[in-house]
C-alpha cells in the first residue's frame, strides 16, 4: 500500500493532473505501516467563520464534505448547491496548514498548487499532491487540547522538525488519498 512513496522528491510530478472532479472523497493515511488509522479528514473554522484549516478527528469540524480539484484548486463542499462563491484553499508554505477561505467573491481566489496522482493510468483513486509532491504531508498533535477533541490531529505540510516554531509537538508523516465518487 505504500510502496508507491519513496524518496525522490520529484517522482510524481510529471504525473500530476491538475483537473479531477467536482466529487471527490478524500482520506489522510499514515505512512508508517504500523501506525493507527486516522480520523475522518474534515475542515474545522479558525474561529473567525471566513478562514478553516485541515484536521482529523471524529467529531470536530464539517464533516462529510464533498471535493473539487479544478486547475489546481481544491474546494470543499458539503454537498449542498450555493448561490455563487464555496471555500477554496489558500496558498500554503512549509509548516503550515492547508488553508481554506469560504468566500462570495467571484471570481475566488486562485492558488493553483494541487493536483492528483492516479494509482495508475485511468485508476479513479490516488493521492493528493501539494507543490507538485504527496510526500510532504503531516498530522501533528493539536496543542489546545480544551479547544478540541482528543483525537484531533492538524494536518501541515513540509514539516521542519528542527523549527521551533509552530507546528509544536508530536508530527508523523502522512497522505492524502483521493477516490472519485
Amino acid at each position: 500500500m505504500f510502496a508507491a512513496f519513496s524518496t525522490a522528491q520529484d517522482e510524481f510530478s510529471p504525473y500530476c493532473i491538475n483537473t479531477l472532479s467536482n466529487k471527490l472523497s478524500l482520506s489522510v493515511i499514515p505512512v508508517e505501516p504500523t501506525a493507527a488509522r486516522l480520523p475522518p479528514l474534515r475542515l474545522i473554522s479558525d474561529g473567525t467563520g471566513d478562514i478553516s484549516t485541515m484536521v482529523v478527528c471524529s467529531d470536530c469540524g464539517l464533516p462529510s464534505l464533498i471535493w473539487g480539484l479544478n486547475g489546481g484548486v481544491l474546494q470543499a463542499s458539503n454537498g449542498r448547491p450555493t448561490t455563487g462563491g464555496g471555500t477554496y484553499n489558500l496558498f500554503v508554505e512549509p509548516n503550515e496548514q492547508p488553508d481554506f477561505i469560504t468566500t462570495r467573491l467571484l471570481p475566488p481566489p486562485r492558488y493553483p498548487i494541487y493536483c492528483a496522482i492516479p494509482d495508475s493510468v485511468g485508476s479513479k483513486t490516488g493521492y493528493l499532491a501539494l507543490h507538485g509532491t504527496p510526500k510532504e504531508f503531516y498530522t501533528c498533535a493539536n496543542l489546545i487540547p480544551t479547544f478540541a477533541p482528543t483525537d484531533r490531529r492538524d494536518v501541515y505540510w513540509r514539516v521542519d522538525t528542527r523549527n521551533a516554531t509552530y507546528p509544536r509537538g508530536e508530527c508523523k508523516r502522512a497522505a492524502i488519498r483521493y477516490q472519485l465518487l
